[in-house]
């Protein structure tokens, strides 16, 4: 079902020579929206040149590209290895550019240098040299990381973009993305039995939770305290509730490993659990 979502632009800076870093944060963008876009009404939209520039004269190159992408970014990831980049008019290199520029508006920077290893042979003294100056001057304007490996940077970047859609003002943003239960009429949703059953249950019980363990002819299930036999024959109308409940937002998967799922009870889920057993006294 559609939902209303707070869209922030994530601009993607980097010199030429971590082109395979700039594929990685457009995967973490991507997992992270298939994760968490539903329940924070957030998506991260990934920007960068070679997907949102087009052509245009009467400037450098950069100041067009700033004013094409990066005015209208909302977070900046940036990250470098062994070298910083073409000079523009004004700084060591446009990557450099857009990370001043973005810093000097107010909005969110994010800053990455990686220490992978590299062939002595690829590295230009004097890219490297430039580079250094630009991380001794860069430490007293903020706090950034490095990596030693892709696999770290990869790991170590979704966690942060957690972290700070859950904590920077800049992102406090949410739009109500559903309707709560106390507006819904019972028409607009429809759940099975079976699914308000373990609803009710969930509801009733101080860990708000549904186990649901699924072997090769049965099913357990277990909604607060109370058990919930599934034989052969309705174990897949319990699993097409789960999913059902899953899909409204009333209830939340926190664990899935090994045929043992674990889903917790939602704000929604509680509101609309209490709707019912209001309208069954």
């Amino acid at each position: 079902m559609p939902y209303n979502a707070a869209v922030y632009r994530i601009f993607i800076a980097s010199p030429s020579d971590v082109l395979k870093e700039r594929n990685i944060i457009r995967d973490v963008l991507d997992e992270w929206n298939t994760v968490n876009s539903l329940k924070e009404s957030v998506v991260l939209l990934p920007v960068g040149w070679e997907t949102h520039s087009y052509s245009e004269m009467g400037d450098h190159p950069q100041n067009i590209l700033d004013k094409q992408i990066l005015s209208n970014a909302d977070l900046l990831i940036g990250v470098f290895w062994h070298r910083i980049g073409t000079p523009t008019e004004k700084y060591q290199s446009g990557t450099v550019q857009e990370i001043h520029e973005h810093i000097d508006s107010g909005k969110p920077v994010m800053l990455y240098f990686s220490d992978c290893p590299i062939n002595p042979s690829e590295i230009d003294k004097n890219q490297r040299e430039e580079l250094d100056k630009f991380k001794d001057k860069i430490r007293d304007k903020g706090y950034f990381k490095s990596y030693k490996s892709r696999d770290e940077f990869r790991s170590t970047l979704l966690r942060d973009i957690s972290l700070i859609i859950g904590d920077n003002p800049y992102f406090k943003l949410r739009p109500q993305h559903h309707q709560s239960a106390q507006d819904v009429q019972e028409p607009q949703i429809k759940i099975s039995e079976e699914g308000k059953q373990l609803l009710i249950a969930a509801y009733q019980d101080d860990d708000v939770t549904i186990r649901f363990i699924r072997g090769l002819n049965r099913a357990e299930i277990q909604a607060g305290k109370k058990e919930f036999s599934a034989n052969e024959q309705n174990f897949i109308r319990i699993e097409m509730a789960l999913r059902k409940l899953a899909d409204l937002h009333f209830i939340e998967l926190i664990n899935d490993k090994n045929g043992f799922a674990l889903y917790k009870l939602t704000e929604d889920g509680a509101e609309y659990a209490e709707q019912l057993l209001t309208q069954s006294e």
